[in-house]
């Protein structure tokens, strides 16, 4: 690594562990992030195509990208810390398969694909339920009938992610994110719909008997 950036690197990473610091290091690694773009697309822009498949480049290549994996990864996990781990929609951040790098909904480091893919990465049962002031789609009346955001008919999670609200309205949170260990417990899974399926009702009935 150049000298300048491993200088700034071991900067970042020592005010990043303090709470005090952490805003002062997000500025600071947003800052540095785009200073390896520039160079990186300089590179690609520049470099003949077999120069990122040889040795010993490709090696460095896979270092960097696994280095800034870690950073994201710490990222996300300081931004989650004390944040409630329900989401919006009713799906538990502390249990998805994304969960290792990804901040959840409630920060500002959601990599849902429902957040990803909408206007201002922001997730339309976010926004909507920002709009109506209320916790979550577990505390809206049109929750049964809902196809906004993670509830659009063609989600294969749809039914699964209402039958939590669902439960979420009826039980609490609490008891939720128990169930929802339980089940990662009792069976194998990424996608907790595997498990509960598409029909919401179904679903639910899963949920009580967990």
């Amino acid at each position: 690594m150049d000298k300048d950036w491993s200088e700034k690197n071991k900067e970042i990473q020592k005010i990043l562990s303090k709470e005090a610091s952490f805003g002062e290091a997000i500025e600071k690694l947003i800052a540095f992030r785009e200073e390896l773009f520039q160079q990186i697309t300089r590179i690609v822009e520049g470099y003949p195509e077999e120069a990122f498949y040889q040795l010993p480049f490709s090696r460095h290549w896979i270092m960097h990208i696994e280095a800034m994996q870690r950073i994201k990864n710490r990222l996300c996990k300081i931004a989650r810390k004390g944040v409630d781990p329900v989401a919006i929609c009713g799906l538990s951040c502390n249990h998805c398969f994304l969960a290792e790098w990804c901040g959840g909904c409630r920060t500002k480091y959601n990599a849902c694909s429902f957040a990803t893919c909408s206007e201002g990465r922001i997730c339309p049962n976010v926004k909507c339920c920002s709009e109506k002031n209320i916790d979550g789609c577990y505390e809206c009346s049109e929750l049964e009938t809902c196809e906004k955001g993670f509830y659009v008919p063609s989600n294969d999670g749809a039914n699964a992610a209402r039958a939590q609200s669902i439960y979420i309205r009826k039980h609490g949170k609490k008891e939720f994110l128990k169930v929802q260990t339980r089940l990662h417990e009792k069976y194998e899974f990424q996608k907790v719909q595997e498990i509960l399926g598409q029909v919401y009702k179904e679903a639910f009935r899963i949920l009580e008997e967990n």
